[in-house]
């Protein structure tokens, strides 16, 4: 006797399907109400009628495992799945002061450097993009923010 088929089942299914390959017949295996175990042969289209029923019950239990939250959500939660969460108060005001500071500091630079620096960081241009840009070299350009950076880090 083999079991067929073999299929995930739902806790509260509570019989298995079996065939005999000797007697060629479909069989049913489940306990009764005393605890024992029965087998019942049945027809092919009894059989069919089961099988049926656990394609769905699977099915049932693939699109609960899915689509359908198994836990209760707080508002904790949500906001750990957040994609965008909200930022502190105190957070956008420091980045706020250290952006205006940052503006200061680049200010202080001579109007060349200024221009390649917010051109390199700010507007996310190439070393060779921003020589296009200015019709100079790549050394230039590349020499002119390394001092702006040395002179803004003093």
């Amino acid at each position: 006797m083999i079991n067929f088929p073999k299929r995930k089942r739902d806790k509260d299914n509570p019989y298995v399907l079996l065939y005999s390959e000797e007697t060629n017949s479909y069989m049913v295996k489940f306990k009764d109400s005393r605890n024992v175990i029965q087998i019942v042969e049945i027809s092919t289209s009894v059989f069919e009628a089961f099988n049926k029923f656990e394609l769905d019950d699977i099915s049932q239990m693939h699109k609960i495992d899915k689509h359908i939250e198994h836990s209760e959500i707080y508002e904790e939660k949500l906001y750990t799945r957040a994609l965008n969460k909200p930022k502190s108060i105190e957070n956008i005001v420091e980045r706020k002061i250290l952006i205006s500071k940052i503006f200061e500091i680049i200010e202080s630079l001579p109007i060349v450097q200024q221009r390649r620096i917010k051109m390199y960081y700010i507007d996310e241009l190439s070393l060779k993009e921003i020589a296009k840009i200015e019709k100079c070299s790549f050394q230039a350009v590349n020499k002119s923010i390394n001092l702006a950076l040395k002179k803004i880090k003093i």
